[in-house]
């Protein structure tokens, strides 16, 4: 078992080599285990199971079998270590087994695996959110883009926090507030010190899964 000096250092060390412009993006988790280092011999701190998200943070220089060992973000906000060998991520990344399916819609009914009106897509993993005249779109990290029908982009926001059926962004120089609310199919706008109010309707939401 590694000490707790070099477990914190290890995870530390990601931050002076994940320069590379495509981190951090999103991910998805084939299953297994979460370490508190870049390699098997570091103890495990948690696991992950098929199709769970996590947020790719950056690059160890740490290889095992072809593959990269990177330091990510689970959804519950833990971080820690994965291999790449079990991971997909959203955009190509060299180190990681492949890249995960195209974003894929979903509308109409329920699904039944879910009491969302969305099927499979929940605060958590939601990563476009459609209304009609425009979408709201992530970027794999911290921010979102508010962009019209055709799909040029008017508004920048940072992610501010996440549950499991809203989405909070952040316009700080409009000072501007967006909450988007998947269990209501609402998007509520606020400014300023003011109380939030509905904007859109949400017509269909793009979740980060398969």
């Amino acid at each position: 078992m590694k000490s707790v000096l070099t477990a914190v250092a290890a995870l530390g060390c990601f931050a002076s080599i994940s320069h590379a412009k495509s981190l951090p993006q999103a991910g998805l988790s084939y299953g297994g285990k979460v370490r508190s280092g870049p390699g098997m011999n570091y103890e495990q701190t948690g696991s992950l199971r098929q199709n769970d998200d996590l947020t790719i943070l950056g690059r160890t220089g740490a290889f095992m079998n072809g593959y990269e060992w990177f330091a990510v973000r689970l959804t519950n906000g833990d971080t820690g270590f994965q291999w790449g060998g079990i991971m997909c991520s959203q955009h190509d990344l060299v180190g990681v087994l492949d890249k995960c399916a195209a974003l894929q819609p979903y509308v109409g009914q329920p699904d039944t695996s879910t009491n969302g009106k969305f099927g499979a897509a929940n605060g958590f993993n939601a990563a476009q959110v459609l209304f009609d005249g425009g979408m709201f779109t992530w970027d794999g990290a911290t921010s979102w883009t508010e962009g019209g029908a055709d799909g040029n982009p008017r508004f920048q926001f940072e992610e501010s926090d996440r549950d499991e059926w809203s989405i909070y962004l952040y316009d700080r120089s409009r000072d501007v507030k967006i909450q988007l609310d998947l269990h209501r199919g609402k998007i509520l706008y606020g400014q300023g010190s003011s109380g939030m109010s509905d904007l859109y309707t949400i017509t269909s939401v793009a979740a980060a899964h398969h």
